[in-house]
C-alpha cells in the first residue's frame, strides 16, 4: 500500500530526531520490507517512498546518536548485497543514493571503512554504468568515496580508475555533466600533487571534447572546472600556475587561444551560485597573477576577462539552478547545522518540510532521494560575496590593470573600479 509507505515516510520528515526511541524498530521494519519487496519489486511508488523512509530515518538517527551508523551498515548491508548479487535493477539507483549517503556520515573519521573498500572495484565495473538509471547515483557514491578518503584512493591507486569513469562520461553529451560532477569532487578531496599527475590527461580529453562536439553545457561546465583548479591554495595563487602549466604542457600559449576562443563567451553561461563564485574568483585570479600580467600572449586579454567577469556579476536575472540547467537532479539548497555535524551531504529541512514526489519528476530509471543533498564542492568557501572577493583579489594588482580597465565600457569600468575601490 504505497499511502501507507508515504505515511510512514511523512512521519519520518515529521518528526525528525524525536524518532530516536523508535529508531531501531522502525529500522527493522524497513529492512524487513526492503527484503521482501526486493524478490519482486512491483509498485515503484511504494518503492520511493521506502527508500525515502530509510534515508530519513538514516539521516535524523544518525546525526543524533554516533551509534546508528552502525547499526544502520549492519542491517542495511546484507540486504543490499543480495539486491547487488540478485541484479535487482529497480533498487540499483537507490541503493547506491543510500550507500553514498551512509558514507558521507564517516567523513572526520579514520577514512574509508573496509566494507566500502572492498566495494570500490566493482563499482568501477563498465557493466554498472552501461545502466543509464545507475549513473547519478553511482557519481554520488563515487564523491562520497572521493569525500572521505581521498588521499587514500590517490595513495592506493585508485584515482586512475575513476578518471576511466570520467573518460566515459564525457565522451556522451548526455551524462557529461555527471562527469564533471565527479571531476570536481576529485579536484575538491584529492590531494593537490595527485590532481597535477593527472591534470595533463584531464585536460587533453576535454579539449579533445571541445573541439570535436562542443556544446554550450560542456563548455560552462569546463569552465567551472577551470576555475576550480585556479582556486586551489587561492592565498598563494598556486592554483592558476598548476593549470597554466598543465596547459602549457600541452601547446606553449595553448590557454590564450582557448580563452580567446572558447571560454571567455561561456563566462557569463556558467549556472549556478557557487559554480558563478567559483567561476569569478578562479578567473579574477587568473588575471591577477604574475604569470598572466607579465606574459605577452595574456596580458592583452585582460580587458576581455574582466569585461565577462563585470556581465556575469551584473547580471542579476540569471537563473541559479546550475542541476535544472543540466537535466540533472532536483537542486540542492544549504544544509541545517546539526544534519552537517554528521554528514555534508544532507537537503536542508526545509526542502524536507516541502517534499512531495508527486511533484517531482520520477523516473522509473531513476528517482533522486529527495533527503539526500548534493556534496557541497566549494573551493573558495573563505568568499562569500563574489563581487568583494573579485574586488579583494584585483586590489594588489589595481595599477597594472587600470589600463585595461579604462577600456571596458562605462557601466562596466564603474563597477570594477567600485569593486576595487570598496
Amino acid at each position: 500500500n504505497e499511502y501507507l509507505m508515504k505515511t510512514v515516510m511523512r512521519i519520518v520528515l515529521a518528526t525528525r530526531t524525536n524518532i530516536l526511541p523508535l529508531a531501531p524498530a522502525a529500522l527493522a521494519k524497513l529492512a524487513a520490507i526492503l527484503a521482501e519487496v526486493s524478490k519482486n519489486p512491483s509498485n515503484p511508488r511504494f518503492n520511493h517512498f521506502m527508500f525515502e523512509a530509510i534515508g530519513a530515518l538514516a539521516r535524523f538517527s544518525c546525526a543524533a546518536e554516533g551509534a546508528a551508523l552502525a547499526q544502520f551498515e549492519a542491517t542495511l548491508f546484507p540486504i543490499f548485497q543480495g539486491i547487488l548479487q540478485g541484479d535487482v535493477v529497480e533498487f540499483m539507483p537507490y541503493l547506491f543514493q543510500i550507500l553514498a549517503q551512509l558514507l558521507s556520515m564517516h567523513q572526520g573519521g579514520t577514512g574509508l571503512p573496509e566494507a566500502y573498500v572492498s566495494l570500490l572495484p566493482p563499482l568501477l565495473q563498465p557493466a554498472l554504468w552501461s545502466a543509464q538509471g545507475n549513473i547519478p547515483a553511482l557519481v554520488r557514491l563515487l564523491q562520497s568515496f572521493l569525500q572521505v578518503g581521498g588521499a587514500q584512493l590517490a595513495a592506493s591507486g585508485q584515482l586512475g580508475p575513476v578518471l576511466g569513469v570520467f573518460q566515459r562520461l564525457i565522451a556522451s553529451r548526455t551524462n557529461d555533466h555527471h562527469g564533471f560532477n565527479l571531476l570536481l569532487a576529485i579536484t575538491q578531496f584529492a590531494p593537490p600533487a595527485a590532481l597535477k599527475q593527472y591534470l595533463k590527461p584531464i585536460l587533453t580529453l576535454c579539449l579533445t571534447r571541445l573541439q570535436a562536439s562542443r556544446t554550450t553545457k560542456f563548455t560552462r561546465n569546463f569552465v567551472h572546472y577551470a576555475a576550480s583548479v585556479m582556486c586551489i591554495g587561492a592565498q598563494s595563487g598556486a592554483g592558476v600556475d598548476v593549470f597554466f602549466d598543465a596547459m602549457d604542457s600541452i601547446q606553449p600559449n595553448l590557454m590564450a587561444t582557448l580563452l580567446s576562443n572558447v571560454l571567455l563567451e561561456a563566462v557569463p553561461k556558467v549556472i549556478g551560485r557557487v559554480e558563478r563564485k567559483t567561476t569569478v574568483v578562479g578567473f579574477g585570479l587568473m588575471v591577477a597573477s604574475p604569470r598572466f600580467q607579465s606574459a605577452p600572449a595574456y596580458a592583452p586579454l585582460t580587458t576581455a576577462v574582466l569585461d565577462q567577469l563585470a556581465t556575469m556579476l551584473m547580471d542579476t536575472a540569471v537563473k541559479e539552478t546550475k542541476s535544472q540547467a543540466d537535466a540533472s537532479a532536483a537542486p540542492a539548497s544549504s544544509e541545517d547545522a546539526a544534519a552537517a555535524a554528521a554528514a555534508s551531504a544532507v537537503a536542508a529541512d526545509e526542502d524536507l518540510d516541502s517534499l512531495e514526489v508527486e511533484a517531482s519528476e520520477y523516473q522509473a530509471s531513476y528517482a533522486k532521494l529527495a533527503t539526500l543533498g548534493d556534496i557541497k564542492i566549494d573551493p573558495c568557501p573563505q568568499i562569500v560575496n563574489p563581487a568583494a572577493g573579485l574586488g579583494q583579489i584585483l586590489r594588489p594588482v589595481q595599477a597594472q590593470i587600470s589600463a585595461a580597465v579604462q577600456q571596458l565600457s562605462a557601466d562596466k569600468r564603474q563597477f570594477i573600479t567600485s569593486i576595487v575601490s570598496n
